[in-house]
């Protein structure tokens, strides 16, 4: 259990330690958009999904991400 644990552990620090890069999509590809909103922040992300070396399954890969906290001007809109 401990050598599964580690195993996992050593995973994660792995994935947490490479930088996401935006990815260009092709011509005619579909495109998904998460959109998360609260009252002051409004976050998008646009992504694809596309096969990845060592994954059996589609994994989303990230086009273009934007964040906006908003003033107090426009909470009141």
């Amino acid at each position: 259990m401990d050598n599964d644990a580690s195993k996992a552990f050593k995973q994660l620090k792995e994935f947490l330690t490479k930088p996401h890069v935006l990815t260009v999509p092709d011509d005619g590809e579909t495109l998904l958009l998460y959109i998360a909103v609260t009252i002051r922040v409004v976050s998008m992300v646009l992504v694809i999904k596309c096969y990845a070396l060592g994954q059996v399954y589609k994994v989303q890969r990230p086009v273009n991400f934007i964040s906006e906290v908003l003033g107090y001007s426009k909470v009141r809109y």
